[in-house]
């Protein structure tokens, strides 16, 4: 994601997720206006069963905001949901059902 290649990053989400969402449709949803430029791993919980993961990372962005006249920076905490499946560990999209 730092080095904006969303197409990888695809490879990465569920068999569901790309069942039902084209590189294509993937692609759209990431715009010129939003960078990453570091991220940290903060804190990974995996459930009892071994098949789930939840991962706390912290996001240092640059976004372009129309008409104030430079990149504001941020920073944003988040979690990650990851699952274990045939033996891969695939990133759950916010658009993902139940597998």
């Amino acid at each position: 994601m730092i080095a904006r290649d969303f197409a990888a990053a695809y490879a990465y989400e569920t068999p569901a997720y790309r069942a039902t969402v084209s590189l294509d449709q993937h692609l759209s949803r990431f715009g010129s206006a939003m960078r990453w430029y570091g991220i940290t791993v903060d804190q990974v919980t995996v459930a009892p069963t071994g098949d789930r993961a939840d991962v706390l990372i912290t996001l240092q962005y640059e976004s372009e905001v129309p008409l104030a006249g430079q990149p504001v920076h941020g920073i944003l905490s988040l979690t990650e949901h990851w699952i274990l499946t045939q033996g891969n560990w695939w990133l759950v999209a916010d658009t993902d059902t139940a597998e």
